[in-house]
């Protein structure tokens, strides 16, 4: 992939594209989960989202908190299946082993 995004600048903006977007998908599923939670009266939810919204009930943060901090790129994914048998001789699902390096 990495490769193909070099050799390739379209198939890396409409890569970057549907990265964003499905960004965007799972922030708008977490909000709307937390929102669920909050109608419920989950006491949690609710703290948390006015921790995160309401300027008075905010905990004492640094001053840089909110900056973003950059961090080192992603160079190399490895994922590896894991084709393991139980004892009937069928297929375990077991998630891959992933490995990534940073630059």
């Amino acid at each position: 992939m990495y490769r193909w995004c070099k050799e390739d600048s379209e198939f890396k903006t409409q890569l970057d594209i549907a990265l964003e977007s499905g960004l965007h998908s799972v922030s708008d599923l977490a909000e709307s989960k937390l929102i669920s939670h909050i109608n419920t009266g989950n006491f949690r939810a609710i703290q948390y989202w006015l921790d995160n919204h309401k300027t008075e009930y905010m905990r004492p943060r640094s001053i840089d908190f909110w900056d973003r901090k950059e961090s080192p790129p992603v160079v190399n994914v490895m994922i590896t299946p894991v084709n393991t048998r139980n004892k009937n001789g069928t297929l375990n699902n077991e998630l891959p082993e992933v490995s990534i390096n940073k630059g």
